[in-house]
């Protein structure tokens, strides 16, 4: 049901102005206000809208903008609504606590977990943590409040901190755990704000188009009731990884929660993210050379395209050469996953289930997967065998991809070796069907 809000509107400053409106938003991009003409002065993007709910309760939209405005009506779009405060200026919007629920928390954590670990708090970068129970309000299905009362996680910390802070970087953050932990598409179901540090999870509503959004859940690749309380630690190390990892993250979470993506994008996507985890991971230790000798090379290499003798376009050398040249020793994208795979044989050489096909009895084709992310992202380059099989082999290397990569953030965690093995094995039951699948399109090539 898609969420309708009467009030009045009018912008910081200018109370005397006040119109009527209604806001909403169904599948799209942005919360949507609209009013009658002529709106709120005109002003096409006055970062924040104020108003009134018909319920009494203050109310403001997050980095409003004008959306359209034909006819007799204008429509203004935001990123976010909070409902519970009316904000003068962004620097109204700074808070101690921020609380979000997920789908069918209750059964990540486990009962035991509900029973006897529920007020244990923990740390988790940089914030003080607890899963907490509340009432939701329904506000982000557009529905009325469920009678039953929700978990929620809740990060609090002694500094305020900015909306635009706790919602672009720890809010994100905390979904990409959850989307890996949890194996899915996985979005908030509701998100709260505090301005005091207590016990519940604030008193602020926050309403975004993509909060509340149902996704279809799969079977976790970690499960807290089955972590013995360490799930607080693996967030910890998730939090703390973020300021190096987030990009690798968003690719990770973009790749998992897009259904429908084609075959090609979502393989490019995986590889992508898995290239990013190895750069950031390994840093200088995967280059032939140390930094020093590296850095001779560069200088001497700078010196020999200046030369006259060689003829080189002076904006060649100036501006395209030095950046090439800074990855002048690395190794290769091939050697760097043969190397980082290897090491995930030998750490999860162990069937945790049986004797089943591991993650280390696969046999990953790198070389192929770096030939067809070439193709795919340098459609020029020329190559002896530039044919990719349909759908199908995108999608099988993007299997590949995304183990390596689901494994390596599972092992970042401080997952022990033999859970992440089980975890991955329990996951991926069908590495034989997996390693069939590749056999049958290297046979057909």
């Amino acid at each position: 049901m898609p969420l309708k809000l009467t009030g009045r509107w009018w912008l910081p400053g200018k109370d005397h102005e006040k119109r009527d409106a209604t806001l909403g938003h169904e599948q799209e991009q942005f919360v949507r206000l609209t009013m009658a003409q002529p709106g709120l002065g005109g002003e096409f993007r006055p970062k924040l809208i104020v108003g009134e709910l018909s319920d009494g309760r203050p109310v403001t939209i997050y980095r409003a903008r004008m959306l359209d405005a034909t006819g007799s009506q204008v429509a203004y779009g935001g990123e976010a609504t909070l409902i519970g405060i009316r904000a003068t200026s962004d620097k109204d919007l700074r808070f101690r606590v921020m609380s979000v629920s997920y789908p069918q928390l209750d059964s990540w954590l486990g009962m035991t977990f509900v029973n006897s670990n529920a007020a244990t708090p923990f740390d988790a970068g940089g914030f003080r943590a607890t899963f907490v129970q509340h009432a939701p309000s329904g506000l982000a299905k557009g529905t009325k409040p469920p009678a039953k009362r929700g978990w929620f996680l809740r990060l609090s910390t002694g500094t305020p901190q900015p909306f635009s802070e706790l919602r672009d970087a720890l809010l994100r953050r905390v979904t990409a755990f959850m989307t890996l932990a949890r194996k899915g598409a996985i979005t908030p179901c509701e998100l709260r704000l505090g301005r005091a540090e207590s016990d519940d999870p604030g008193d602020i509503i926050v309403v975004t188009p993509a909060i509340g959004v149902q996704c279809p859940q799969r079977s976790p690749l970690l499960w807290c009731r089955n972590a013995d309380g360490r799930v607080g630690i693996y967030l910890d190390r998730w939090l703390l990884n973020g300021p190096r990892f987030d990009d690798i993250y968003d690719l990770y979470v973009s790749a998992v929660r897009t259904p429908g993506m084609p075959s090609r994008a979502w393989f490019v996507t995986l590889m992508q993210a898995l290239e990013g985890y190895l750069r950031v991971s390994q840093g200088e230790t995967a280059s032939y050379l140390d930094a020093a000798a590296r850095e001779k090379l560069s200088k001497r290499m700078l010196e020999v395209a200046r030369e006259p003798s060689m003829n080189l376009p002076r904006a060649y050398v100036r501006d395209a050469l030095p950046p090439k040249l800074r990855h002048i020793a690395e190794w290769s994208l091939s050697r760097r996953l043969r190397r980082h795979g290897a090491s995930l044989r030998a750490a999860l050489k162990k069937p945790a289930v049986g004797s089943f096909v591991m993650l280390s009895q696969l046999r990953v084709p790198y070389q192929r997967m770096v030939e067809v992310r070439n193709l795919l992202t340098h459609t020029d380059e020329p190559h002896p065998n530039r044919h990719i099989m349909g759908w199908e082999e995108p999608r099988v290397l993007g299997r590949f991809a995304k183990l390596l990569l689901e494994a390596s953030l599972l092992r970042d965690l401080g997952m022990r070796d033999d859970e992440v093995a089980e975890a991955i094995y329990l996951h991926y039951q069908r590495h034989g069907s997996l390693q069939a699948w590749w056999d049958n399109i290297e046979r057909a090539r």
